[in-house]
């Protein structure tokens, strides 16, 4: 069993998605598999995986290839797939530093968390700081409180901002919503913290997420939000 498996979703990211699998095979810590799942791409992305993966035999790396079902479908797929200690998600449009996985790890064997929380780096398409999302400013909350703002929106949610025990996913049959274009991860999330006995928080910022004007959450509508709470 590898420690980590990270989940790729892939939709139309021929652009970012070699970049994103760059910065990911030059991890330090080599204890991992990827499985990126093309939903129905309609560009080169399956290709540029396919040329990836040939070009790096020794890493562990499954690509699936399904009919586009949608971001929550996507990842349900990759929870399906998975077969490591715990899941990364990490957006095909987005990167994190080379010590990513190493100091999570060391994170997990020191406090033998359920959940790691990690705060991000916001930046626009050209790297260009737009904030800084931390986490770990909410380390202090009782779990009830966390899923108190959860639910209120006062405190983030967003699936990419947690490493989880796979167990604890596939033993409660935890999975993304597919019905909804945006907030898919949201009662996921919800559910994840309820169900964690053990949470941590790294208080580093080693992922770094990518405003893309072209992605979902950026085109959100109130009619979506709604459903989301629906």
């Amino acid at each position: 069993m590898k420690r980590f498996s990270i989940i790729i979703p892939v939709y139309n990211a021929e652009d970012s998605i070699i970049v994103c699998l760059k910065k990911i095979a030059q991890q330090t810590f080599k204890d991992f598999e990827l499985v990126i799942v093309n939903d129905g791409s309609k560009d080169n992305s399956l290709e540029a995986i396919i040329d990836f993966a040939t070009q790096h035999p020794a890493m562990s790396i499954n690509v699936i290839d399904q009919e586009n079902a949608g971001a929550g479908a996507a990842r349900n797929t990759g929870i399906s797939k998975a077969g490591g200690e715990y899941i990364v998600y990490i957006d095909s449009d987005d990167y994190v530093d080379d010590d990513f996985l190493e100091k999570t790890d060391e994170m997990i064997s020191q406090t033998k968390a359920d959940v790691v929380f990690i705060d991000i780096i916001r930046e626009d398409e050209k790297g260009n700081v737009i904030r800084y999302e931390r986490m770990s400013d909410y380390r202090h909350l009782a779990k009830e409180r966390m899923i108190r703002w959860q639910l209120t929106g006062k405190m983030p949610w967003g699936g990419v901002r947690k490493i989880v025990r796979a167990a604890l996913v596939k033993d409660n049959n935890l999975r993304y919503a597919t019905q909804i274009k945006v907030g898919e991860e949201s009662i996921y999330s919800f559910r994840v913290l309820e169900l964690a006995q053990n949470i941590a928080f790294q208080t580093t910022s080693f992922y770094h997420y990518v405003d893309n004007s072209n992605s979902l959450t950026s085109n959100d509508v109130v009619e979506n939000s709604l459903s989301v709470l629906d």
